[in-house]
């Protein structure tokens, strides 16, 4: 485990990081991360697989990886409060770009069986007052968890200046697993995510274990808005192949559902279960839902 605080900074260029390390960020504290690659981490004490920001400041560079990390509660790769942000570039005012996180899990042991139920966001649990700022190309590829969000879980409404969830073009979430709502993405809490333009959201499923069996009723296969919570998404996006077990295959709102912009598709996406009637095979908008 390791912690940084008192105002500290942590520098890291080109490091590959396996196995069992933590890093618990505390207010005032920096990490700047530049094409890393931080895999294998699971950790049982609190929330984080690999990163816990308690009101700490990462940085992200280009190229920078999360994988096959488990958090046993909540947050499969990071549980943040603080900010998580894509570097600036000073001398073109461009966004540090190719994030990843992939294989994350919450909920579950790094082998991959379910250690408890109801552990939130795969990849990202976004808390209290916390940001992610993400720039160009970010994908977010088969993170699982037991509970809401698959990928991400927000129940942040970010500060005064910035939004809680900001993920800019040509992101990806494909295949993200939730044993309940919000396949790839939980949003609740008077919660605000941006996705930007030219987005491919494929795969994702909720209601299923991370092994792909089916499980729970759930609802949003690849995307839940609820709460007073608003999702954005940028033109060019696509919905493909999203499964819900019980409404809207791609998307349940039961809020503010955005689309800026036009050539917004949806293909092959469905709900379906045994016992109720399954309703919303692109989308479901709830009697509380706006579109």
């Amino acid at each position: 485990n390791i912690t940084i605080e008192n105002g500290a900074q942590l520098v890291y260029d080109g490091q590959i990081i396996s196995g069992n390390t933590h890093y618990d960020i505390k207010e005032g504290a920096k990490w700047d991360v530049d094409s890393g690659q931080y895999t294998n981490d699971e950790y049982h004490g609190v929330p984080g697989g690999a990163v816990l920001t308690n009101a700490g400041e990462v940085t992200l560079q280009d190229d920078v990886t999360f994988a096959n990390s488990t958090a046993w509660n909540l947050g499969g790769a990071v549980y943040n409060t603080g900010t998580i942000q894509a570097a600036i570039s000073p001398e073109f005012g461009t966004y540090a770009e190719n994030t990843q996180f992939t294989n994350n899990k919450a909920g579950y042991y790094l082998g991959g069986e379910k250690y408890q139920d109801n552990q939130h966001g795969g990849a990202i649990y976004n808390a209290g007052t916390g940001i992610v700022d993400l720039g160009d190309k970010a994908v977010f590829a088969d993170n699982k968890a037991t509970g809401h969000g698959g990928a991400i879980y927000n129940i942040s409404n970010g500060t005064e200046t910035q939004q809680a969830i900001n993920i800019r073009d040509n992101s990806q979430f494909r295949d993200n697993k939730s044993l309940l709502n919000g396949g790839a993405i939980y949003s609740g809490s008077n919660g605000e995510i941006t996705i930007g333009e030219n987005a491919i959201i494929s795969g994702n499923k909720a209601g299923f274990t991370a092994s792909g069996s089916l499980s729970k009723n759930s609802s949003g296969g690849a995307v839940y808005i609820t709460d007073n919570s608003t999702v954005s998404f940028g033109k060019n996006t696509s919905f493909s192949n999203n499964f819900a077990r019980n409404e809207g295959g791609a998307i349940y709102n039961a809020s503010n559902l955005v689309f800026d912009g036009t050539g917004i598709n949806f293909i092959r996406n469905g709900s379906y279960d045994t016992h109720v009637t399954s309703r919303g095979g692109a989308i479901y908008n709830d009697d509380d839902g706006t579109m």
